[in-house]
């Protein structure tokens, strides 16, 4: 959520000059619109509540009273702020002033840039704040337990408030073989041209006639990826298959990506499960170099990705690898753990092991050897357990987020 305030206090904004409705700077923008042609009932319909209203006034130029007026049915719309370039005016009357302070809405005066810059900066704040708020949401729904059905409703309509009643899935969508962030930009391409062009796909995606009206999704970036959230009000609707297909067709999948999906579905108390399923999906892509899996496909990451957030676990692995490190003194632990981890990736063959790492098998024997009397393994069963939980609780929690 972006204050009048922080907008105001951004540097290009410092000459601003805020004549009246002073106690309003607290209050929310939710988007910043400029104000032309419109005229009473057209300025109601057109300059929603937590508005930036940006304007020169131009068409009550040399008409007071009309610029009066406008400004008038802008604050009882509750806008958050009304600017005005002095091109046309320099100040308002008394009367609209006190109008003002009785409203909170503050009146602003600006000279030195276009308003077209004004607009561009005021939108940029919203965005950037939007996207702090929302990453604020994901990460205190994706580490909370269970918060109660009211306050969940919220968080999701500040997250998107279009967003439908059912939770069909929700997928997390990453660049393969890097912490590199998606662009904010490539979310809100996603989300124009989708929703805005759902009908168009309905047959291909398996829709029902006319469910393209009744469907909602968003893009919302976070940490080293993006979430993908599709509700519907009716998801019985869709056939299972149809977030592989949906994903397809507007993702231009290929295999730069990462694509973990949720299997749970339905109301919004699903909705937090359905996050955590994408983002363990997710890393069971990364682990096994594969394009995109659901949740339902990842094998024992379905039991070790959601241990992995839980104590037990964290302190289990954190044993483990003090012990590592006191067997590694002359090796060095990153070392040891490279060996430890072709080990698994090679089903224990040592000589396979002996030829990726280009060391000598003796070598690899005397490793594993020093690893399996640190971890006091009594038989070869529990030391092919240890070592493969090691190994993939470490892959995952480096790749939670």
């Amino acid at each position: 959520m972006v204050l009048l305030r922080d907008i105001l206090s951004i540097p290009e904004f410092s000459k601003f000059r805020v004549v009246s409705g002073f106690n309003g700077i607290n209050e929310p923008v939710t988007t910043a619109g400029y104000l032309d042609w419109e005229s009473g009932s057209d300025i109601a319909k057109n300059f929603p509540k937590g508005e930036f209203v940006i304007t020169t006034l131009a068409t009550a130029k040399g008409k007071p009273e009309f610029a009066e007026s406008c400004i008038k049915t802008l604050i009882r719309n509750k806008v958050a702020a009304i600017a005005i370039k002095d091109v046309c005016f320099s100040d308002v009357s008394d009367a609209v002033k006190e109008y003002s302070n009785e409203h909170n809405v503050p009146i602003i005066f600006f000279s030195d840039l276009f308003t077209d810059d004004v607009s561009f900066v005021v939108k940029n704040e919203i965005r950037r704040g939007n996207a702090e708020n929302a990453e604020h949401i994901l990460s205190f729904l994706l580490s909370n337990a269970d918060i109660g059905e009211e306050n969940l409703t919220q968080m999701l309509t500040q997250l998107d408030p279009f967003l439908q009643g059912n939770v069909l899935f929700c997928a997390y969508i990453s660049i393969a073989g890097s912490n590199t962030e998606i662009s904010p930009i490539l979310a809100q391409k996603f989300n124009s041209f989708g929703n805005n062009n759902m009908n168009v796909y309905a047959e291909e995606l398996s829709i029902r006639k006319n469910m393209h009206e009744d469907v909602k999704y968003t893009f919302l970036p976070y940490k080293r990826g993006l979430f993908h959230i599709f509700t519907a009000k009716n998801i019985d609707a869709f056939d299972n298959d149809f977030p592989g297909k949906f994903l397809e067709t507007f993702f231009e999948i290929n295999d730069d990506f990462r694509i973990g999906i949720s299997s749970s579905k339905g109301g919004c108390t699903v909705f937090r499960d359905a996050l955590r399923e994408s983002v363990y999906a997710n890393i069971s892509c990364i682990i096994y170099e594969k394009v995109m899996l659901n949740f339902n496909a990842t094998g024992i990451n379905r039991i070790l990705c959601p241990a992995s957030v839980t104590e037990n676990l964290k302190r289990y692995y954190s044993s483990l690898d003090i012990l590592i490190n006191k067997a590694c003194s002359e090796i060095g632990s990153e070392e040891l753990k490279k060996t430890l981890t072709e080990y698994v990736i090679c089903n224990g063959d040592i000589p396979a092991v002996s030829k990726k790492t280009h060391q000598h098998p003796n070598t690899i024997r005397y490793r594993i050897s020093k690893v399996k009397d640190v971890w006091e393994c009594e038989n070869e069963l529990d030391f092919q357990t240890e070592i493969t939980m090691y190994i993939r609780t470490g892959q995952i929690l480096d790749l939670l987020v």
